[in-house]
């Protein structure tokens, strides 16, 4: 009963409804998301196989640790990004305290010392901000720069393979398409 004492109604409801949101939006969009990019990663890597059974190997054993890299970092943004949504939640709880009981402030002369909690409030704020904004820029930094470099590694070799004759020009060419379309549905994968 303490905790319904302390907690604000209008809070609680925005949490319920939040998390109302995310449970939906997990259980359908999410959900396609992951078909989808599940379907481009495996159907891609069995259309690599049929081209060129070397060069998958090397092409499945770069991918996928770019992949579970980025699903870990992937889960630690997201993290970040719930905790700001929490910061901001609490500073928009105070807030609406505060002016609900503007009256009450003005009475008694706090109307600075209310202005300043509200402007460290918001300072803290802008700290989680820039940690969940730098977190996220590392992110998709990363995914891109691993996925520019698994393409460059698989074409490498792949162009070692033309010149001694196993594999065509064309069929590099196919290659490196499929690839980006794997290597776009194990990074799909971690944003899911």
């Amino acid at each position: 009963m303490a905790f319904f004492d302390k907690t604000n109604t209008q809070d609680l409801i925005q949490r319920v409804a939040d998390d109302a949101q995310t449970t939906a939006s997990a259980t359908t969009a999410n959900l396609a998301k992951a078909y989808r990019y599940l379907n481009s990663a495996l159907g891609g890597s069995v259309l690599l196989c049929l081209l060129s059974p070397r060069l998958t190997l090397v092409t499945l054993g770069v991918v996928p640790m770019v992949g579970i890299s980025g699903m870990v970092y992937g889960r630690r943004a997201r993290g970040l990004s719930k905790l700001l949504k929490e910061e901001v939640a609490k500073v928009t709880v105070n807030l609406e305290q505060v002016l609900s009981n503007i009256r009450t402030v003005r009475h008694f002369a706090m109307d600075e010392q209310e202005a300043h909690r509200f402007g460290s409030a918001l300072e803290h704020t802008a700290t989680h901000v820039h940690t969940a904004a730098h977190a996220e820029g590392v992110f998709m930094g990363g995914l891109m720069f691993g996925g520019y470099g698994s393409l460059l590694g698989v074409l490498s070799y792949g162009s070692v393979l033309v010149s001694r004759g196993h594999l065509s020009i064309g069929a590099l060419t196919s290659f490196a398409l499929y690839s980006a379309t794997v290597g776009l549905g194990f990074s799909g994968l971690s944003q899911v």
